[in-house]
């Protein structure tokens, strides 16, 4: 989303990722025993590093050109 000169947020823009998961489905093992940090699914992080975004998930990482 781009953020005008007075502040105030353009419009929201998407990007597709190819490659990137859809939505995480929830984890398949029993979590009445704890939980397991190796089947948890993390949200994804994204780092955005001038005109290029990263976005990590699951151990990937994939770079994306921001649009213009």
């Amino acid at each position: 989303m781009a953020v005008r000169p007075d502040g105030t947020l353009g419009t929201l823009r998407k990007t597709p990722v190819r490659g990137a998961p859809g939505p995480g489905a929830t984890p398949d093992y029993d979590r009445a025993q704890g939980i397991q940090l190796g089947e948890e699914l993390l949200p994804p992080q994204v780092l955005p590093m001038g005109g290029v975004v990263h976005v990590v998930y699951d151990g990937t990482v994939v770079s994306v050109p921001l649009p213009g």
